[in-house]
């Protein structure tokens, strides 16, 4: 695989500049023009799926997609990816997108470590559970990190019980932000910080349990 000149490739952790292409707003995003702009600006042949991820990502933002602006998203999230990678190949490249956007590490290595954290701080879900969270998450303006994922997971995972489908979590995450909102500023008023693992759901009482024998 060749790699994209340097110049195309952002500094992890630095966001996405703002748009750059004067004429972009008449260009759809869609369109073959735009797909050859983009390989234009990068350097190199992005596929049409990685300007769409791209693409995605900005507008969840609030941003316009430029050429200029998609061909840096896309070489954020570059990289030899792991066969992991390639089931639900569409949410991993979507998730670099988002991660990309909001200045963050975003190369499939660092992809892998978000969700392995934020499996971890749910106690439990599969790859595309926690893919899934995350994309509605950063559609939601919610925190993009991977300790609230998880814990957004834990309480959808509380929550909603076996219901689990993109519906489900369309009209249910929204609430689990709110929630785990709720918890940390009763946490932050009480001057501790909530617990980063839990089988109860944020913002959720519960009786202490008993020990067995």
């Amino acid at each position: 695989m060749s790699q994209e000149p340097e110049q195309d490739r952002p500094e992890a952790g630095q966001p996405v500049p703002p748009n750059e292409s004067p004429t972009a707003e008449n260009v759809d995003p869609s369109s073959r023009a735009f797909l050859d702009a983009v390989r234009r600006a990068a350097g190199w042949r992005v596929s049409p799926r990685e300007v769409a991820a791209a693409v995605e990502a900005i507008e969840t933002s609030g941003g316009t997609p430029t050429p200029e602006r998609v061909a840096r998203v896309a070489a954020a999230s570059r990289g030899e990816r792991s066969q992991r990678q390639r089931r639900h190949a569409d949410l991993w490249r979507l998730l670099g997108a988002q991660l990309a956007v909001h200045g963050k590490p975003s190369d499939p290595e660092a992809q892998r470590a978000f969700v392995g954290r934020a499996r971890a701080a749910a106690g439990e879900g599969s790859d595309a559970l926690i893919l899934r969270v995350a994309l509605e998450v950063a559609a939601n303006q919610g925190p993009l990190d991977p300790r609230s994922v998880g814990e957004i997971t834990r309480w959808l995972l509380a929550n909603t019980g076996d219901d689990l489908s993109d519906e489900t979590l369309t009209a249910r995450v929204p609430e689990a932000i709110a929630a785990l909102e709720r918890a940390r500023a009763e946490a932050r008023r009480g001057g501790r910080r909530p617990a980063r693992r839990s089988n109860r759901a944020p913002g959720r009482r519960s009786t202490p349990r008993r020990r067995r024998r």
